[in-house]
């Protein structure tokens, strides 16, 4: 299969497309056919911090994903309705990332527990909702909030933000106020994501 990897802590242009086995899976496992891929700084910041004894010689990056089931272990439980064929998104693990495994190779071999099945959703859109998405969803739990409260959401336009932009506007309905804080070119979509009013930050920045 083709597979991004990198042997060395780098920047994303000293990445090798590689050509190296399929995973093998063992009965509890999953093969998934990837799809799509999602680039997260988590990924990056992996390779920077994991000493290198920890690290697999060789990486392939990223753990976010969306695809297809091509093989489905003899012990995965037909309870979990994932069998080959099915359309997953999820997450490569950290420890399994640490080890070398990644998302932007066309497999990877993953626990059931990392993908869920999605139908109906095309699957651009859910390949980074894995970490980000759970990252935005425990930030709005822990708020409590209820309708007709008010929130302030900073870095609405970053990767969690605008995904706490819509969650926090779905909670608060029409009768709470979301206020957003994010970068002056950002304005206009973070309106579009449901905020009622926006503060922006008139400088070169990124969210």
């Amino acid at each position: 299969m083709r597979a991004y990897t990198q042997t060395r802590p780098c920047d994303p242009s000293f990445l090798t497309l590689s050509h190296i086995p399929v995973p093998t899976i063992d009965s509890s496992q999953l093969l998934i056919r990837v799809s799509y891929a999602s680039l997260n700084p988590g990924g990056s910041l992996i390779m920077q911090l994991l000493p290198s004894l920890f690290r697999a010689p060789m990486c392939i990056p990223e753990m976010d994903l969306s695809g297809t089931v091509a093989a489905c272990g003899s012990s995965v439980p037909r309870s979990l309705n994932l069998p080959a064929g099915t359309k997953v998104f999820g997450s490569v693990p950290v420890g399994q990332h640490a080890k070398g495994s990644g998302a932007l190779a066309e497999y990877v071999a993953v626990d059931p527990s990392s993908v869920v099945g999605v139908d109906g959703v095309k699957g651009e859109e859910v390949a980074g909702l894995a970490i980000a998405g759970t990252t935005a969803l425990e930030l709005v739990k822990a708020a409590s909030l209820k309708i007709g409260d008010s929130v302030l959401v900073n870095g609405a336009s970053g990767g969690i933000g605008h995904l706490v932009v819509q969650m926090c506007k779905n909670i608060v309905g029409e009768s709470g106020r979301v206020v957003a804080v994010c970068s002056t070119a950002n304005v206009v979509w973070v309106k579009d994501l449901g905020a009622d009013e926006v503060c922006h930050i008139p400088l070169n920045m990124k969210d």
